[in-house]
């Protein structure tokens, strides 16, 4: 479970890496698709404002053909009048002031135009034209792509987002289990270390509590717990004709025999084929070392217990006595002896 635990830790990670460097990635295609947008705006704006001007010039050049046209018309008039009067013609015949006061008039509609200024006008046009530079033919479509690239973007963040609350909500239930299965096996230990403990030591009481510590902020200004925060457990006893306190303050022979009253509670509560014990006993004086071996004894009934010992006590338990002797320097031997 430990191990499952930590490669879906690691997954997530990957997810989470994933996602900053997609987070990236989208960041940097929304400022390039704003900056396609901004140029593409200004673009469109200057190409309506050409297109406005030119066609303005345009409208002003027809009515300046119109106009030079009217003039032509009119020149084309006054010379057969002029050639009337030359061949003597009766111009009591024209209505009188009529065509002078019309051509006056027409005459001083015309007098602003100068065909100059509306070429010198179409070519300024021209050049703000041309000064506009070359235009990206492809711009709607680039920026179609953007949008194209954004959207995909944007599914896989979805995706990776869904991961991540698939992932967490697996670990939360892998914790959930976790913590159900430690506090329903620390209720047995803690009822075998109660009783261990006063078999080992004639009497006294004995506790183990699960601890919580918890994290403060760098300030230390506000204090947070989270599923996070690091638990342990501690131990409290109180030997017969002491106080109750912690085991720091306990002799090595006591600290002993609190240590083999919590393994074996632990053993006891999850029984193995299997015991090995190294030199526990050493620092045992001879009561204490008679109730460890009675323990041993006890154990030895379910479980295959090998001992390694230097106290002849504890070799009066043993079934099988294995012994290891030097006859020659360097040179070790195996002496075995059944004591069935």
């Amino acid at each position: 479970m430990s191990l499952d635990l930590e490669d879906t830790i690691k997954g997530l990670s990957s997810k989470q890496k994933n996602i900053e460097i997609t987070g990236e990635s989208l960041k940097s295609a929304e400022s390039n698709i704003k900056d396609t947008e901004n140029k593409l705006e200004m673009l469109k704006e200057s190409i309506n404002n050409a297109e406005k001007d030119l066609e303005n010039a345009n409208r002003q050049k027809l009515n300046t053909d119109k106009k030079k046209d009217s003039l032509q018309t009119y020149i084309d008039i006054n010379s057969e009048k002029l050639a009337e009067l030359e061949s003597g013609r009766d111009l009591n015949s024209l209505p009188a002031g009529s065509e002078q006061e019309e051509d006056r008039e027409f005459i001083e509609s015309i007098s602003g135009i100068n065909n100059e200024d509306i070429k010198k006008a179409i070519e300024e046009l021209n050049l703000r034209i041309k000064e506009l530079g070359d235009i990206n033919m492809n711009a709607a479509k680039e920026y179609k792509d953007a949008l194209d690239r954004l959207d995909f973007l944007g599914k896989q963040k979805a995706d990776l987002e869904n991961s991540i609350e698939t992932l967490r909500g697996v670990i939360k239930q892998l914790d959930n289990v976790s913590k159900e299965k430690f506090n329903s096996s620390l209720a047995g230990i803690r009822q075998k270390f109660k009783e261990l403990f006063t078999f080992l030591f004639g009497g006294g009481h004995a506790d183990i509590l699960n601890v919580v510590s918890r994290n403060f902020d760098e300030a230390g200004e506000n204090e947070e717990q989270s599923d996070a925060d690091l638990s342990g457990m501690e131990i409290n006893v109180q030997i017969p004709g002491k106080k109750f306190s912690g085991i720091n303050i306990l002799s090595q022979g006591e600290r002993v025999l609190v240590a083999v009253s919590l393994l074996f509670s632990i053993f006891l509560v999850k029984k193995t084929p299997f015991c090995v014990i190294d030199e526990v006993d050493a620092p045992l004086d001879y009561a204490n070392n008679a109730r460890y071996n009675k323990l041993i004894e006890e154990i030895s009934n379910y479980s295959q217990i090998i001992l390694i010992t230097h106290n002849k006590k504890t070799m009066e338990i043993g079934k099988n006595i294995f012994g290891v002797t030097s006859k020659h320097p360097g040179i070790s031997g195996i002496v075995s002896v059944s004591m069935n």
